[in-house]
């Protein structure tokens, strides 16, 4: 199963969509390290509220640039997903759709702490993959730090 090799570029990026198949078709596809993570200046600190604001002045750029009609969609698994729902959640005016698919809106219930129980272990082999120069949010271990779902911390990854 999945999607044969043949049919995706060498520009694809993980989860996301392949700019080869769509810029072919009139599309801009812009793949965004989120701040801190690769290049991208500032601290990580996953799926809050500095992410969706950030992803939103990014989307009203995009809008202003020369190669854009001012409509911008997105589109993308997992990660790219629930950072979807959180950037859509700021209302950004040019964003006019999206397409999550595999999305947890709820990162204490449906990812750390499944049934009331700590369960760290998907989402430090997830985080392991977050590189950059600057501080990176230890999401698994804010669990033993924040283990109440009610505190600042987790409200600030709720999407909705």
């Amino acid at each position: 199963m999945g999607v044969p090799p043949q049919t995706v570029s060498n520009m694809s990026k993980f989860e996301s969509p392949d700019p080869g198949y769509w810029c072919r078709r009139g599309y801009a596809v812009a793949n965004v390290d989120p701040r801190g993570i690769g290049h991208s200046e500032g601290d990580f600190i996953q799926f809050g509220t500095q992410d969706a604001q950030d992803g939103y002045d990014f989307i009203e750029w995009a809008a202003e640039q020369p190669w854009c009609n001012g409509r911008i969609g997105m589109a993308g698994n997992s990660c790219v997903a629930m950072t979807q729902l959180r950037i859509a959640s700021q209302c950004p005016p040019h964003l006019v759709c999206i397409a999550p698919w595999e999305a947890t809106t709820d990162m204490y219930r449906e990812s750390l702490c499944e049934g009331g129980i700590p369960a760290r272990s998907f989402v430090r082999m997830v985080m392991a993959e977050a590189v950059g120069p600057n501080y990176i949010d230890d999401t698994p271990d804010n669990l033993t730090l924040y283990p109440y779902i009610n505190c600042t911390y987790w409200k600030d990854k709720d999407p909705i």
